[in-house]
């Protein structure tokens, strides 16, 4: 039991759960950016959603995200350096996506690596926004509930 406390204990998050966290992100804005995309218009919903764009957009980012170690920084500790490495990483994704869907349309391939340029480019400012967001709400929130409050007088 001690061994399961110490990964939610306020000192310590391991980087696998940033991780992962960050993966979830990154569906969540795939998705949010299809919407976002059709104007939040469900009926176009059903030809836009492929499921396998996410066969390449996980591997992408993850290489992404696992080359920059945006990670790999103390939550409470968030700094401008973590914001460049997600700008970084995320920038460096997105690329990759484009260059892997342009590569597929001059091949005249038609498969799932086909991805809408406009739906890369709204993941990818989508993506660095909430794990920008994520990142300084996990340092405000160890700030003002984890810290010592300094009592006046005493």
């Amino acid at each position: 039991m001690k061994h399961f406390t110490y990964y939610f204990s306020k000192n310590y998050v391991p980087r696998w759960m940033v991780l992962l966290f960050d993966l979830g992100l990154v569906f969540f804005s795939w998705y949010t950016a299809i919407l976002l995309r059709l104007n939040f218009d469900l009926s176009g919903m059903e030809e836009m959603i492929n499921s396998m764009h996410l066969i390449i957009v996980f591997p992408v980012i993850f290489l992404c995200f696992w080359k920059s170690k945006s990670y790999s920084g103390i939550l409470r500790h968030s700094t401008s350096q973590d914001i460049m490495r997600i700008l970084i990483a995320t920038i460096c994704g997105g690329m990759m996506l484009a260059l892997t869907s342009l590569t597929a349309r001059m091949i005249n391939d038609s498969s799932f690596v086909n991805m809408p340029i406009s739906i890369i480019v709204i993941f990818t400012m989508l993506l660095s926004t909430l794990l920008i967001l994520s990142r300084l709400f996990a340092k405000v929130v160890f700030q003002f509930w984890f810290v010592p409050k300094k009592m006046f007088g005493i």
